[in-house]
């Protein structure tokens, strides 16, 4: 058996590490053969996972080591690595800032406003919205019952009229004008 089909039978039974490897090719061989990378990784792939877990959480880690493992064996210098430990988590660094570039831009690409997210939220800005929650929050207690809660259950729970009315025992009619109601009570109460 070559060694790196050694190298990916021992990943492939490392506890919680399910890799799916490309063919192991002979080109693989040849460069993994000559460096410690192979070993170093053995040796530490428990602390790069904890790693990883820290920078992508956990429901990527796994993704992120597999992703170190394919960069380990697609090395092609002949010259050896004079730390591999570090070598290792200097990728896994690397790979990590990748994915996070890339879930921002995938985040950004779906959503403009997350773009400017970072410098919508300042100490001001939140003291205004703590204080427009706090006014709305009033409002909503002050509205009769009936219309708070077909209100809610129409822009909280995205209920049609009708649903809210047969939850409530009520026409369609009589919950819209419920929530008509209580949009011009608070609309009066907030501005």
């Amino acid at each position: 058996m070559s060694s790196s089909v050694a190298f990916a039978g021992v990943l492939a039974s490392t506890p919680g590490f399910a890799p799916t490897f490309p063919p192991l090719a002979e080109e693989y061989e040849d460069s993994l053969l000559s460096s410690d990378l192979k070993d170093a990784f053995l040796v530490h792939v428990e602390e790069v996972r904890r790693f990883a877990q820290q920078r992508v959480g956990t429901q990527e880690a796994e993704d992120l080591l597999q992703e170190v493992c394919l960069h380990i064996l697609e090395r092609n210098s002949p010259d050896p690595v004079a730390h591999p430990r570090a070598y290792i988590f200097r990728v896994a660094a690397n790979l990590s800032v990748d994915l996070a570039r890339k879930t921002k831009s995938q985040l950004s690409f779906y959503d403009p406003s997350a773009q400017d997210a970072e410098n919508l939220i300042s100490p001001e800005r939140s003291i205004v919205c703590a204080l427009q929650l706090r006014r709305l929050e009033s409002a909503l207690a002050e509205l009769p019952s009936e219309n708070r809660t077909a209100f809610l259950l129409n822009r909280i729970e995205e209920l049609t009229f009708v649903e809210i009315g047969e939850r409530m025992g009520l026409s369609s009619r009589t919950v819209e004008r419920y929530v008509n109601k209580a949009e011009n009570m608070l609309r009066e109460k907030i501005e």
